[in-house]
């Protein structure tokens, strides 16, 4: 009743559709050789819309920018843990489903992006 307006979203997957669509957006929106998504959508969505302070995580169309992001690097966060990471440079999605109640501490969402990004490196041959 105060007048705000108060907007949330909610992105019911499997681990293997949140993948998909995280390879969708690397993919600049082409599945299976179809255009899903617009490439300029997935480019403007995938910038950040606005300056941060320095140090902080970037936010584009939901899509967030970690803190010293990679050119094509981006991700998805959801409550309780949920990422779509993606690191286009390196041809790398990574998707997870969990249930981590310590999402919101201090240093959690960070060291996730660390092991994302240890992941990809680890991957694509440490480049």
């Amino acid at each position: 009743g105060s007048g705000t307006a108060f907007v949330l979203g909610g992105l019911n997957m499997t681990t293997r559709d949140y993948a998909r669509f995280g390879q969708m957006f690397a993919q600049d929106g082409q599945w299976n050789g179809r255009q899903v998504v617009p490439a300029d959508w997935v480019t403007a969505s995938t910038s950040p819309t606005a300056p941060t302070a320095e140090g902080q995580i970037g936010y584009g169309y939901q899509w967030w920018l970690p803190v010293g992001a990679a050119e094509g690097e981006y991700m998805a966060r959801g409550i309780y843990g949920q990422y779509i990471y993606v690191d286009t440079a390196r041809d790398v999605v990574i998707a997870t489903n969990a249930a981590d109640r310590k999402f919101r501490e201090a240093g959690v969402a960070e060291q996730n992006i660390e092991i994302f990004r240890e992941i990809a490196t680890s991957i694509s041959g440490g480049t």
